[in-house]
């Protein structure tokens, strides 16, 4: 690990606050935070039969393990990279399970194992495409069968997707609905689906119609008809079966 991973790591939870209006208590977030969980990703929870261990990868203070530990039936497990973040994430929530390791490391220490796993905002962080793949290989073989992946992914699409992937020192890649899609299919998940993201509320669909409408127009003056996939983040989905 380079010396510049290890020390953006270790303050993570400070930069954090810096970019973000809300509290680092995942308890204390804006009832639309959990919302815009429920709209993006609560169908994908629901389609296990059973429920089971759900996983967050590199869950930061842990707004995602804090939703996730309120879905009946799910456990809630959150791992991250960042001793900053997951100390505070044990503080605001004691009862939930939260660990401080490697994200590689610790998906090969689990396998078969999780109904679901959520990675939000991590694999723009590896410039790498063999440690890409290796991650998301180790992802795939965590899940029981039946388990889904779900990442979040800075879309490339998007006007603003090259500020959103840099605005992280360690920022070192974006992704389209193709390539999300190539990556996914490669790794062996199949039924992938790739899907805009959506904000909660009027203003949030509002929001929503006028970039799709945007990106839509300037990509057909581009050429290019066939891309539908506009939100800022792209959400990625695929099952082991």
């Amino acid at each position: 690990m380079s010396e510049l991973r290890k020390r953006a790591l270790a303050a993570y939870a400070e930069y954090y606050q810096t970019q973000n209006t809300q509290d680092l208590n995942p308890t204390l977030a804006r009832p639309s935070s959990h919302r815009n969980y429920d709209i993006n990703f609560g169908h994908f929870v629901r389609s296990v039969p059973g429920g089971g261990r759900m996983l967050d990868v590199g869950c930061g203070t842990g707004f995602l393990v804090h939703w996730l530990s309120k879905q009946p039936g799910i456990t809630a497990v959150g791992v991250d990279g960042s001793e900053s973040q997951v100390a505070l994430a044990k503080k605001f929530m004691p009862n939930v399970e939260m660990v401080c390791d490697d994200a590689l490391h610790y998906l090969k220490a689990h396998p078969n194992e999780f109904a679901g796993i959520f990675c939000m905002d991590v694999l723009q962080l590896f410039a790498d495409e063999d440690f890409l793949f290796d991650w998301v290989l180790a992802t795939y073989n965590a899940l029981r069968p039946g388990g889904f992946f779900c990442a979040q992914l800075v879309n490339c699409a998007s006007l603003i997707g090259p500020y959103n992937i840099f605005m992280d020192v360690l920022g070192a890649r974006g992704f389209t609905s193709g390539s999300a899609r190539q990556l996914f299919t490669l790794a062996g998940f199949k039924d992938v689906r790739i899907c805009n993201q959506r904000t909660a509320g009027f203003s949030g669909l509002v929001r929503f119609k006028l970039e799709q409408w945007m990106h839509r127009a300037v990509f057909l003056i581009s050429g290019n008809g066939a891309e539908r996939v506009f939100s800022r983040s792209l959400t990625a989905v695929g099952y082991r079966r």
